[in-house]
């Protein structure tokens, strides 16, 4: 817990992740995903400076959303549980987010 005034805590990282979509890219339709990656987490305190320092590990992603035509691009928001394995065992976190699709490959959205 980060209760007290002057703690800091950041996460960052990367995940690569793979999707599919149920539907026709021509109409909202659910999708599900799932992804690897790193994850650091960072933090720092005024009150215990001793305790200040990063960790980073492995990361899981899993996550659902709605994907939905927006032009010759499609877009998609979703929400996913994000946790950390390694050093960052125990760090877990929701994530909400917003994306504009492009087709690659000679793929249509």
């Amino acid at each position: 817990s980060h209760d007290t005034d002057g703690d800091k805590t950041n996460l960052y990282g990367g995940m690569a992740l793979l999707g599919y979509s149920f539907g026709s890219p021509a109409e909202v339709s659910p999708m599900v995903f799932g992804g690897l990656g790193f994850l650091t987490h960072s933090y720092k305190s005024d009150t215990f400076p001793a305790a200040e320092g990063s960790e980073s590990g492995l990361a899981l992603g899993l996550g659902a959303g709605l994907g939905f035509p927006l032009g010759s691009v499609g877009g998609m928001v979703a929400a996913s549980y994000n946790m950390g394995f390694g050093d960052v065992d125990g760090t877990t976190f929701v994530g909400i987010s917003a994306a504009i699709q492009i087709a690659v490959g000679g793929g249509s959205m």
